[in-house]
């Protein structure tokens, strides 16, 4: 889930989270070869995205300060939070050596669908002003990383696929929902048909299911 308001964006999941360890040795570590040696997320078994820390140093563009909140799957009664400074990053020169200050605390946040785990990263003074055009375009890049019809994905038993994900925008500015429910939806005024499959194993055969 996305959420814009007038001096921050906040994107917040119900993954599986992240221990310490993780955080230190993966997030707070550029560079790492840990996506090319595990290349699925650890229970949806989704296909991880994102190189060399890109991402987390691209953040800066968007806003002057920035906080990452998660609760890790494994540990139910505690999460990290932790905050980075662009600012002061920039000014000493190296942003790769940007310093987070970080403490683990008692959980007392919920995630997407109740969830007691997950991850969220709120980035804080934002360095422009997000209007449905700047929306437009922000659908236009991801609405490819999700399923792109509801239900697209299902399991030869009739179950959604785990892996599939929606991903949900809520703003109080005013024309930014609409603009980008229509950019996610847009390219689905062009297809004609929808076929989705799956291969399973059933002993010593394997069947193919496929649905038009």
């Amino acid at each position: 889930m996305v959420s814009i308001a007038n001096d921050e964006i906040t994107v917040i999941d119900n993954g599986h989270g992240m221990i310490e360890q993780e955080f230190l040795a993966h997030w707070m570590t550029i560079g790492t070869r840990n996506k090319l040696e595990r290349s699925e997320s650890k229970y949806f078994r989704r296909n991880v995205t994102g190189s060399k820390g890109v991402g987390r140093l691209s953040a800066q563009f968007l806003a002057h300060r920035l906080e990452i909140l998660t609760a890790p799957r494994a540990n139910f009664t505690r999460q990290l939070r932790a905050h980075v400074n662009w600012d002061e990053a920039i000014d000493a020169g190296k942003l790769t050596e940007a310093e987070a200050h970080y403490g683990i605390e008692p959980r007392d946040l919920s995630f997407p669908r109740e969830k007691p785990y997950g991850t969220r990263i709120a980035m804080m003074n934002l360095k422009q002003a997000w209007e449905p055009d700047g929306i437009r375009n922000l659908g236009r890049q991801i609405w490819m990383i999700q399923p792109p019809i509801p239900g697209y994905g299902m399991l030869a038993n009739e179950g959604a696929d785990p892996r599939g994900f929606q991903i949900r925008l809520t703003s109080s500015l005013p024309g930014i929902e609409k603009k980008f429910e229509w950019q996610m939806k847009a390219a689905l005024k062009n297809y004609v048909a929808v076929i989705s499959g799956e291969l399973k194993r059933e002993g010593d055969r394997t069947k193919a299911y496929v649905r038009v």
